[in-house]
């Protein structure tokens, strides 16, 4: 069994976002696959720098998209990327050292975040493009 599953309560009616969030829970799932099979800090360092890169991209589709659709809380939801950012580097820095009890700590916030964010923050944008694509 996955450690994320795809579900439901992640869709934000957008393909193209859906497709991507889909992409990052795969992401999420190698890296605690890894960390199940102690791997070492190599291969947890670019299974995370994949991630991060990923999400990079992702965040900036994601504005667009948010931007296209007039959504009236892009700034906001900006500055929370801006924060996810400056904390995804600041365990990279921590990664660094090979501390397994980091690794951990990472594969957690990498599940809160990215399923909290989806559910909590992204599905307002999905919401407010279906409410204008009904009016």
């Amino acid at each position: 069994m996955a450690y994320v599953e795809w579900s439901d309560d992640f869709d934000v009616s957008n393909k193209t976002l859906n497709d991507q969030h889909k992409m990052l829970l795969d992401y999420i799932n190698d890296y605690d696959q890894a960390f199940a099979d102690e791997a070492g800090l190599g291969t947890m360092s670019e299974i995370f720098d994949k991630i991060v890169s990923y999400a990079a991209m992702h965040f900036e589709q994601e504005e667009a998209y948010m931007e296209s659709v007039g959504y009236p809380g892009i700034k906001s939801h900006k500055h929370i990327h801006e924060q996810l950012v400056a904390r995804v580097l600041e365990y990279k820095k921590q990664l660094a050292g090979g501390d397994r009890v980091v690794m951990k700590e990472i594969r957690l916030f990498l599940k809160n975040w990215l399923t909290g964010h989806i559910k909590g923050i992204d599905t307002k944008y999905a919401q407010h493009a279906a409410h204008n694509d009904a009016a």
